[in-house]
């Protein structure tokens, strides 16, 4: 039998709208500190999850953030996730979690989804320009473009990590290394701490391309040895 609010409120000698308080993480005079961490307890004990359908209904929050992108494939990207996920679930929210989309009806379908389980916002890291207007409100978190609402500023990433490497180890050959054949704003930070400490631009063999290219580990040990 499914647990519900009620459940708790009797068992816990409270009202259904002191356990709410609870869940919900909302302060109120109402529910003491004792009587919430009891009132947790026996959450956690018992198993009760929400009833995102009749809060749908209601017309009420679901404390369910949407969330595409940037949990896949790459550390920093899933590093990011896994704090605004962590940090969500302390403040009592829920997280709907898909992996980036690939097209454009891939990307309705998904909203669409996330729209039906009734989010109340959706977090975007994605490389989608996500032109879809969208009735809830929505972040876009290091997607890849200035349109982002929260980037990370790669170009000083580049910058700072090859200004260490020069200052604090002396390092002279620093070479490259990364997925993308082209320049991305990091190497262009790169160059610039170069070039700040007098050094004319790397060899083009110090800058190695791992996309496509079969030749990626020999010229990475070349370089070392």
């Amino acid at each position: 039998m499914r647990v519900t609010m009620t459940n708790i409120a009797v068992m816990a000698n409270v009202s259904q709208a002191a356990v709410s308080i609870a869940i919900n993480n909302k302060q109120s005079s109402r529910v003491s500190e004792a009587k919430r961490a009891e009132i947790l307890a026996l959450v956690e004990k018992l198993g009760y999850s929400p009833n995102v359908s009749a809060r749908n209904l209601k017309g009420k929050g679901t404390n369910t953030i949407g969330i595409i992108g940037g949990f896949a494939g790459v550390a920093t990207q899933s590093s990011l996730i896994w704090r605004i996920t962590t940090l969500l679930r302390e403040r009592g929210y829920h997280s709907l979690m898909v992996n980036s989309f690939t097209d454009k009806r891939e990307e309705s379908q998904i909203i669409n989804e996330f729209l039906a389980h009734g989010v109340d916002a959706i977090l975007i890291s994605s490389l989608s320009d996500m032109t879809m207007d969208l009735p809830v409100p929505h972040l876009r978190v290091d997607t890849g473009e200035e349109s982002c609402d929260i980037g990370i500023d790669k170009n000083y990433g580049g910058y700072a990590i090859a200004k260490h490497l020069i200052e604090e180890h002396g390092h002279e050959n620093i070479a490259y290394i990364t997925f993308t054949d082209y320049q991305t704003p990091r190497y262009e930070g790169h160059l610039i701490a170069l070039a700040e400490s007098g050094r004319s631009r790397p060899a083009e063999e110090l800058f190695i391309s791992t996309r496509n290219n079969i030749n990626a580990e020999k010229q990475i040990l070349d370089l070392i040895n």
